[in-house]
C-alpha cells in the first residue's frame, strides 16, 4: 500500500501525477486493514471503503443527519460519506451508495462516445473489461417513499463483479480528491466543432 499511494505516476506527455486518494475494500479482514492503514503513514489519503446498497425505502445517503467529524460528497451523482473510525484513532472510513454508483456508471456507458458524460477508455483491447461491466450484475427498478431506485444484484451463479466494484470505487476516489465533479461533466453541453466527430462507438458496450 505505501508503495502505491506514495508513487508518482508519469503520463505519456511527461506530466507527473501524485495519488490523492486510495480506497481499499473494507469488507475483508476489516480490523487488520484499519491497522495497516494507520501504520502505513498515508492515513490522510488511504481509506477503507464500505458499499451500502441504499434502496427506495431508505433515506438517501446525503439526506441523512450529519454526524460529528463527517465529510460528505458535494456531488449528487456520487454519494459517499467519510467518518472517523471508532476503533482506530486517525483512521477514516468511506461509505458509498452502490446502487447510485452502478446506475451512474451504466448510464455513462450507455452514452454515445463523444457526448458529454460518456465513459471512454484509452486505445487498447478492452472487450473483456467492458463485457464484465455490462454483464456481471443486473438492475431491478423499485419505488418507495424516497423515490425510484435501480437496485443492483449479481447475476445467477454469482459471476465475478470485482472490476465493476473497483471501477465504482475509482469514481468515488476521484470525487473525494475533488479533482472531478461528475454531475457537472454529465450535464455539460457537448463541444461543438467544425466537422463531425471522428470517434467511433464501441459496439460491444
Amino acid at each position: 500500500m505505501p508503495q502505491l499511494i506514495g508513487r508518482v505516476w508519469e503520463r505519456d506527455d511527461g506530466t507527473t501525477i501524485e495519488t490523492d486518494c486510495g480506497l481499499i475494500d473494507g469488507g475483508y479482514q476489516t480490523g487488520s486493514l484499519r491497522a495497516a492503514i494507520r501504520a502505513s503513514g498515508h492515513k490522510s489519503r488511504l481509506f477503507a471503503l464500505f458499499g451500502r446498497g441504499v434502496k427506495a425505502a431508505d433515506v438517501p445517503m446525503l439526506q441523512r443527519k450529519k454526524s460529528k467529524g463527517e465529510i460528505r460528497s458535494t456531488d449528487a451523482a456520487v454519494p459517499w460519506i467519510m467518518k472517523p473510525d471508532a476503533s482506530q484513532r486517525g483512521v477514516r472510513n468511506v461509505f458509498n451508495d452502490t446502487n447510485a454508483l452502478k446506475t451512474f456508471l451504466h448510464r455513462r456507458i450507455a452514452t454515445d462516445s463523444g457526448r458529454a458524460g460518456s465513459f471512454e477508455l484509452s486505445k487498447g483491447e478492452h472487450r473483456r473489461f467492458c463485457e464484465h461491466l455490462a454483464s456481471s450484475e443486473y438492475a431491478t427498478e423499485t419505488s418507495g417513499p424516497h423515490g425510484t431506485v435501480l437496485e443492483w444484484r449479481q447475476l445467477p451463479g454469482n459471476p465475478d463483479n470485482h472490476w465493476l466494484d473497483t471501477t465504482c470505487g475509482a469514481i468515488v476516489a476521484a470525487s473525494i480528491s475533488q479533482k472531478v465533479h461528475f454531475s457537472r461533466m454529465a450535464q455539460a453541453a457537448p463541444r461543438r466543432s467544425g466537422g463531425k466527430s471522428k470517434r467511433s462507438r464501441v459496439s460491444y458496450l
